[in-house]
């Protein structure tokens, strides 16, 4: 797989591997759910961050932002959404395996992207973010 064929604020159909789900060692997520590329870093092996889209209010410890509805309509979303930010799943491109499509359910705009990696950004910075390797 080309790392051509992800860029950052395309949302996805994606396994998503919650960080509570790999700590009693799954291997793959439950069930396929939209999750956003946030941050795409390029090289020998391009590396992905892919952030989990969920229309369940997130509890008030958690770090998450809410999708706004004209962003979700970019999307294909219909339902009040959240992007959770303090957790992340990375991959390989060449490991990509656990996208349901190679096909971009949408992206979001650039402006709501650059918010969104901001809030990321303090998250890892302040190392309140649980990421899970995939491979």
């Amino acid at each position: 797989m080309s790392s051509d064929h992800f860029n950052i604020g395309e949302v996805y159909r994606y396994s998503y591997l919650w960080s509570r789900e790999a700590l009693i060692g799954e291997e793959s997520g439950r069930k396929d759910r939209p999750a956003c590329i946030v941050f795409k870093f390029s090289g020998e092996n391009d590396l992905l961050l892919i952030y989990p889209i969920t229309t369940k209010q997130p509890a008030l410890d958690r770090l998450a932002i809410e999708v706004p509805a004209v962003e979700r309509r970019l999307c294909g979303l219909n339902d009040r959404s959240w992007i959770i930010v303090d957790e992340a799943n990375s991959t390989q491109v060449s490991n990509a395996y656990d996208f349901a499509s190679f096909s971009p359910l949408g992206r979001f705009s650039a402006a709501f992207v650059a918010t969104v990696q901001e809030l990321a950004k303090t998250a890892i910075r302040t190392r309140r973010i649980n990421q899970v390797k995939r491979t």
